[in-house]
């Protein structure tokens, strides 16, 4: 039998030693000193010469200056039998601790701060000594983990927390962790409104997010149930056996009222049976969020909008933050959410920093949605192919049943917003970051379009793929920088790709060749400063869209349509295309060799020139096409890119006394691959 004995064992002291004793457990006969011995593992072990480190003594001294858990272990053998001991754990500090997710709450509402403590699986359960520091944290060490934090000013408070094991002397280390806590002045609501302000939930481990500050369905539930003068349920008894579908509808425009501040959680583990998908139904109720206020969406969660409208308290300054479709609890189902109107009365959604965020999976149905001064009005972030409309564009007068964005109006007020965007204009109505494919409008004629105007972006794209039907962008604005670099101007649609192999495809316009019209129109007005930009690795169909409409008030300034580097894809630039009073009609930088390109079928009236004195960047050109790849010197014949551009019909210039004409351009190509 071996024992291992710390000798002496204070936990803050700055060594220990570790003993091996060796009895018999049964037989006869005496033990004798010709044994082996290997402590494991072998780390921190002291000693000083001629007596080296070594693993192999029946005693070990080990340093603890830098050590917080480690559990050691020794093996014995003589020649004809071995054992071990039982592991010794020596805990300093705990392995980790958690103080919970940074969270928004009031001014006037105190809280806890729980440091939840992770020990190791061989703790000999000692004892911790917390410590937080912070403001109007205890001044003092504790042995308990809560801390209540009351009287807070508006602002960012930083809190840290130290945890060590209670020992007397030496000096323990000690494992940290910081959390941040932003205190806001919350709504103010008035008397007719239902108030709902932060509670701390601690100890909510079920759904692994304890200690998070929120506000429970129950909560908003309750409410409403407590001013039937205000709001009716559906059903009107949360007993009622059909407990999957909740419909909370306003009585009155000026009652109907929500008062959020913090985080509203949706979560399907209340007032559900048999594990049924979940639906809360608000119809002409309205929201008013603090600022940073959140609703998130949980698993198997669909929050539908019907007629209500979302926006700041009354009186603020500061933007709240936004609805999440966010699947963070495990759940089998993704999060969804529905945006439509009540009757004819539209859901308006404003002042918020990502009105609607979408991941992953989630799905969505988003129509006659009025998108008002939010900096970004819907956000998608690392989608999968959740648009399952199969195939788009084919003129079918056949409405799309699910995942779709149309007949929407996003736009501001063409100022800047508030805080924290108080000098910046508003800056995408859609962003997409690494998402497989959605799709923006509808393809049926009988969906009103989706209208784009007053922000930086109309759509800003990342390494994504979509489409883009049955849509109008005007007024797009430059963004707030002294640089005239073209980065930092404003675009209808701008789409980026990596070149990283992936085959990404953008399709803006229709299919269908034989529309009468076409179904994406780009009716620039007023302050158009830029183009629409596709850049980098990605596949491009452009079809049947009209840019301007032959005033010169709607004018495009510099380029219709660029692309840029579009590495080995294919770009279409064809079937009836009309281009209007612009600098440059189809500007192509960066075509690869192995490149595809097809400009065919296109109208391009009225090339503008400002000044024919000073003339830069080929203003008045339809065609611009330039090769960056190499001079053609070292691109030989074989190697030039495909380009086929034909039955193009090229307009007049805008312009008096007209002394030059730029139909096309070409550079570092051989343009008798062109026709």
């Amino acid at each position: 039998m071996i024992d291992t004995d710390p000798v002496p064992f204070s936990p803050c002291s700055t060594s220990v030693t570790l003993t091996a004793n060796v009895t018999m457990t049964s037989g006869s006969g005496s033990l004798v000193n010709d044994y082996c011995y290997l402590w494991v593992p072998d780390k921190h072990i002291i000693g000083t010469p001629p007596n080296q480190p070594t693993p192999f003594g029946s005693s070990i001294d080990i340093d603890l200056t830098n050590l917080t858990t480690e559990a050691y272990q020794v093996y014995v053998y003589n020649d004809q039998c071995w054992a071990s001991s039982a592991p010794l754990v020596i805990e300093r500090s705990p392995i980790s601790v958690h103080l919970g997710k940074d969270f928004t709450t009031c001014t006037s509402q105190g809280f806890i701060l729980d440091a939840q403590v992770v020990k190791s699986p061989y703790s000999l359960n000692q004892t911790f000594t917390y410590k937080l520091t912070g403001d109007n944290a205890p001044t003092s060490t504790q042995t308990t983990s809560d801390f209540n934090i009351t009287g807070l000013s508006a602002g960012l408070h930083t809190y840290t927390v130290e945890v060590w094991v209670n020992g007397v002397g030496g000096s323990c280390p000690a494992t940290t962790d910081e959390i941040i806590v932003n205190v806001v002045n919350c709504c103010s609501c008035s008397s007719n409104v239902v108030t709902l302000l932060p509670i701390s939930h601690e100890n909510y481990t079920q759904y692994g997010h304890p200690h998070e500050t929120y506000i429970s369905e129950t909560e908003l539930i309750n409410s409403a149930s407590a001013n039937p003068t205000d709001f009716s349920l559906t059903p009107p008894l949360l007993s009622s056996l059909d407990k999957s579908i909740l419909t909370i509808t306003g009585l009155s425009a000026s009652n109907s009222t929500f008062c959020i501040n913090g985080e509203l959680w949706l979560r399907n583990e209340e007032f559900i049976v048999n594990s049924v998908l979940k639906k809360l139904v608000l119809q002409k109720c309205t929201l008013k969020l603090g600022p940073d206020a959140k609703i998130k969406i949980r698993g198997k969660v669909t929050l539908v909008l019907e007629g209500c409208i979302i926006e700041k308290c009354d009186g603020s300054t500061e933007l709240w933050d936004g609805i999440y479709a966010d699947i963070e609890d495990e759940a089998t189902a993704e999060p969804e959410i529905v945006i439509d109107q009540y009757g004819t009365q539209p859901t308006q959604i404003r002042d918020a920093k990502n009105a609607i965020v979408i991941r992953r999976d989630s799905p969505y149905k988003i129509q006659y949605g009025e998108f008002t001064d939010n900096y970004i009005d819907i956000k998608f972030e690392k989608c999968k192919k959740i648009t399952k409309q199969g195939q788009s564009g084919t003129g079918s007068t056949a409405m799309f049943a699910n995942n779709y964005i149309r007949s929407c109006t996003f736009t501001s007020a063409g100022t800047t917003l508030i805080t924290p965007y108080s000098t910046a204009h508003k800056f995408a109505a859609i962003t997409l970051n690494d998402v497989e494919r959605v799709v923006i409008g509808d393809s049926s004629l009988a969906v009103d379009y989706n209208i784009f105007s007053n922000s930086n972006y109309g759509i800003n794209s990342y390494n994504s793929s979509f489409e883009c039907y049955h849509s109008s962008f005007s007024d797009i604005f430059d963004l707030e920088t002294s640089s005239l670099i073209r980065a930092y101007r404003g675009t209808s649609i701008f789409s980026h790709s990596d070149n990283d192999f992936n085959d990404r495809n953008i399709i803006i316009g229709n299919l269908d060749y034989d529309l009468i019209s076409p179904i994406v129109t780009f009716n620039n007005v007023f302050k158009i400063k830029f183009w629409n930009y596709f850049g980098g690795e990605m596949n491009a169909k452009i079809y049947n869209n009209v840019f301007g409409n032959g005033n010169t008030a709607n004018r495009i300034v510099n380029n219709c349509i660029w692309t840029n580097g579009s590495n080995q894809k294919s770009v279409y630039i064809t079937r009836g295309n009309v281009l209007n009073d612009y600098y440059v009609g189809i500007r192509s930088f960066g075509i690869h060799p192995d490149a595809i390109y097809h400009i065919g079928y296109n109208n391009f009236n009225k090339a503008y020139i400002p000044n024919w004195s000073v003339i830069y960047s080929f203003q008045g050109t339809a065609i611009y096409m330039a090769n960056s790849y190499a001079s053609p010197t070292y691109i030989s014949e074989l190697e030039v890119p495909q380009i086929n551009i034909y039955n193009n019909e090229i307009g007049q210039k805008r312009c008096r006394n007209r002394t030059q004409n730029w139909d096309f351009h070409f550079a570092n190509l051989s343009t008798n691959h062109s026709k």
